[in-house]
């Protein structure tokens, strides 16, 4: 198994990148793993997130499906 693990540090925006204020200060804790296993021919893909808001936390709800059927796309093609 092999394991990926983020933190957010800053964002970047139409101003630039941000390092410090409330937007960034919400997600200076967050955590996000992902751990890929080979599963028969294939791989099986774990996502998790840790993270104080549960409104920005739903946010993942919406995005990592989306994201996760294009990556199946590119890693298929």
């Amino acid at each position: 198994m092999i394991s990926l693990s983020s933190g957010t540090w800053g964002f970047v925006s139409k101003e630039g990148e941000l390092y410090d204020g409330p937007i960034v200060d919400a997600w200076r804790n967050a955590l996000e793993v992902y751990r890929f296993k080979a599963v028969g021919d294939g791989t099986e893909i774990t996502c998790s997130v840790e993270i104080g808001d549960e409104e920005d936390a739903g946010m993942f709800d919406e995005s990592w499906p989306a994201a996760l059927r294009k990556l199946k796309e590119i890693c298929e093609n």
